[in-house]
């Protein structure tokens, strides 16, 4: 059993309680209704037993009026006892889980990335796949979205489809390809993710305004959009998959990150994707490959970068000395702990 269907099984039973707590609902209105009629037949039979004592020849036969209240009792305190017995059995329980496909808006996939533009890597699943694109549940701590919906995978999820939702944790599976742009924007009781193993593609601004601490970029994913990460004020740090290609412009301003590496593997760095603006935190960038570019930008923008390490003869180099930025071979670089 993989980690996403531990998950899944373990919060299965907290779902089954919530069932239970509507259900529970539904026989306190039920309870309420009960007590109603038994409140009205009884002052009927009071007045019915006043005016039987009143006269010599009592002609009120109240003996099925008597017996429906008993049973109307009976099934009432049946009723009680079932409502008793579900907050008896949640009381150690406060945590909402949405799982069911009700709390989720959806469509067809149709393969368009940010700003209604075709995204390659979502071209073979068009028709073939679902996009997640709301979220329509209330306030809850944790969401686990579906692997599949209507017999289709689910791939994507869609523009502001959780913006400034309040849940803390989110289970995604690893059918999902691509996170488009905002997201999960504004999730600031986002601190942890697990981002899905297949994922390929990260939109603009994606998790901008989380706050999450740490993330782990997954091999699959070639794209990191503009300002996916930015002003995660919380995030400390930043492991990026192998197989990485891009990483746009402000992807990753404003945050706490001191240390980034980049994997021999990636083409182009956007000019202030490490910029940390008004954060001012010094940070050290690592280049693994020989032939990894930073787009030019202005001076300004790499004043917190105190130290480049880099291969001899590298992009990175030049792109060092072109902005007086300190040079260490890759050798020297030590990684923490």
């Amino acid at each position: 059993m993989n980690d996403y269907e531990q998950r899944i099984k373990t919060l299965e039973d907290k779902v089954k309680i919530l069932e239970e707590t509507l259900e529970t609902l539904k026989n306190m209105q039920m309870s309420e209704q009960m007590e109603g009629y038994i409140q009205k037949r009884t002052k009927t039979l009071r007045m019915a037993e006043l005016i039987n004592s009143l006269s010599d020849q009592p002609e009120l036969d109240l003996s099925k009026e008597q017996n429906a209240v008993s049973e109307i009792q009976a099934q009432k305190r049946s009723v009680d006892e079932q409502i008793a017995s579900a907050i008896n059995s949640s009381i150690n329980y406060s945590e909402e889980c949405a799982t069911d496909i009700k709390y989720f808006e959806y469509e067809i996939e149709n393969g368009m990335g940010d700003y209604e533009r075709p995204l390659q890597e979502l071209s073979e699943y068009i028709g073939k796949g679902i996009r997640i694109t709301a979220y329509n549940g209330f306030d809850c701590k944790s969401i686990i979205i579906p692997k599949e919906i209507d017999g289709l995978p689910v791939t994507s999820i869609g523009e502001n489809a959780f913006e400034n939702a309040t849940f803390n944790d989110i289970v995604m599976p690893d059918t999902i390809k691509a996170i488009l742009c905002m997201a999960f924007d504004g999730c600031k009781n986002l601190t942890e993710i697990e981002l899905p193993k297949e994922l390929i593609y990260l939109g603009n601004w994606a998790f901008c305004g989380t706050g999450l601490h740490h993330v782990i970029i997954p091999d699959n994913v070639t794209v990191i959009e503009d300002c996916c990460f930015c002003y995660c004020e919380d995030l400390m740090s930043v492991t990026f998959g192998n197989n990485l290609l891009r990483i746009g412009k402000e992807a990753f301003n404003h945050t706490k990150v001191r240390t980034y590496i980049f994997p021999e593997n990636v083409q182009t760095i956007s000019y202030d994707a490490f910029c940390n603006g008004y954060m001012q935190i010094d940070v050290e960038c690592v280049f693994l490959g020989k032939y990894t570019n930073v787009v030019d930008g202005s001076s300004g923008l790499y004043q917190n970068v105190k130290t480049i390490y880099c291969l001899p003869g590298s992009d990175a180099q030049k792109f060092a000395r072109k902005w007086n930025i300190p040079i260490k071979p890759l050798s020297e670089f030590k990684a923490e702990d």
